[in-house]
């Protein structure tokens, strides 16, 4: 299917993807120990796990809260975070709702990153405190992670990262792609649940919340993770195995001879 499609933009054929994928003789796993628990290196045996890749934008560096912000997560208990991130939705009304009825049921309030997913003020149901619930285009994910109780994800990989590496215990509703297998790694590991985001009800996730996400056992778990993954560097170990690689494959070289040498 995919060479069809290619063949009508003019462009080549590309290789069955098994035979791509068999002819790469080493891979990097941008992945942690801590949260992939072996399973991935395990079963790609060429594969190397360096830790995640996680960027830091120079304005983070002195990003800081406005007041108002500030002042709505220092107040105890801390509040719970709502971020979708890159996910648009349908129906960003409807998902809004069922977290922020969920966050009403327990006397807790909620910050709101607007994100792709759109969601807005304007968009929360009558029978909540609007007072309650703070709205944010956009902010560093790893300051709004290290302030809150807990994070309701839809389980990509990056967002994931950060709200473990900040100790945050999550709630995981995956739509698609590698947020199945990112979800079941929270319940594998104990840092969280996760929740179809298509069934969800505010009774049962303020239920799963108090019985599973808002206990000591869950906060241990994602702290001890957290401290893992926090000491992964992951770019650094990257670009060392791939120095070790050309550094191997130029040892080859030469001892192939001249004749034999490819380039690197």
């Amino acid at each position: 299917h995919i060479n069809r499609v290619r063949q009508r933009l003019g462009l080549p054929r590309r290789p069955p993807a098994r035979l791509l994928r068999d002819s790469i003789s080493a891979r990097l796993l941008i992945a942690s120990n801590a949260s992939m628990a072996g399973e991935i290196g395990m079963s790609v045996p060429q594969a190397s796990l360096t830790g995640f890749w996680l960027s830091n934008e120079p304005a983070w560096s002195t990003w800081k809260p406005d007041h108002a912000l500030q002042t709505f997560v220092d107040i105890t208990p801390r509040p719970l975070a709502l971020s979708f991130s890159s996910l648009p939705l349908t129906n960003p009304r409807a998902v809004l709702a069922v977290h922020a009825r969920a966050a009403s049921i327990l006397g807790r309030r909620l910050v709101v990153l607007g994100g792709w997913a759109g969601f807005s003020r304007d968009q929360l149901p009558a029978d909540v405190h609007p007072e309650d619930f703070f709205f944010v285009d956009a902010l560093p994910h790893d300051w709004l992670f290290a302030h809150v109780d807990v994070a309701f994800l839809h389980g990509g990989i990056g967002s994931l990262a950060r709200a473990l590496r900040a100790s945050c215990p999550v709630v995981v509703e995956p739509y698609g792609n590698d947020q199945f297998f990112n979800a079941r790694q929270v319940l594998v590991l104990g840092v969280g649940v996760a929740m179809h985001p298509h069934r969800i009800t505010p009774a049962g996730l303020a239920r799963v919340l108090t019985e599973k996400v808002l206990t000591s056992a869950c906060r241990d778990r994602v702290a001890h993770i957290g401290r893992e993954i926090a000491g992964d560097n992951g770019l650094v170990r990257a670009t060392d195995r791939i120095c070790d690689w050309l550094a191997e494959a130029a040892a080859r070289d030469r001892s192939a001879g001249p004749s034999n040498t490819a380039l690197l």
